[in-house]
């Protein structure tokens, strides 16, 4: 299995009147060694973009990766879903009005 690197973060929050943006977040370069080990030249996702939102849940879209089998998705450096086909996917059980950071990375199965 091959996997990119994480995409740059997305930033968001549960609450309806919150401003969404794009952007790196407060990563050390040593997290970003730690969460990509294993990685290859894979494509990074780009475009990551709210595409809906609760009270207790976002859902999240990136650009579609060419030539990849999955994506694996991070909430606060944490993996939260791996092998997800689709370029959407929708994190729940959050709490209201809280700033959580998204990335996503493309997975290759050799």
């Amino acid at each position: 299995m091959a996997v990119s690197d994480w995409s740059a973060a997305l930033l968001v929050t549960t609450d309806a009147a919150a401003s969404v943006h794009t952007g790196t977040a407060a990563w050390t370069e040593e997290d970003d060694t730690a969460a990509a080990t294993g990685t290859s030249a894979l494509t990074v996702p780009t475009g990551l973009y709210v595409v809906a939102k609760t009270g207790t849940s976002v859902t999240v879209g990136w650009d579609a990766v060419t030539g990849v089998d999955a994506y694996d998705i991070d909430r606060d450096l944490a993996v939260v879903a791996t092998d997800v086909t689709a370029t959407q996917y929708e994190d729940t059980g959050l709490d209201p009005s809280t700033e959580y950071s998204c990335r996503v990375r493309s997975v290759v199965y050799s």
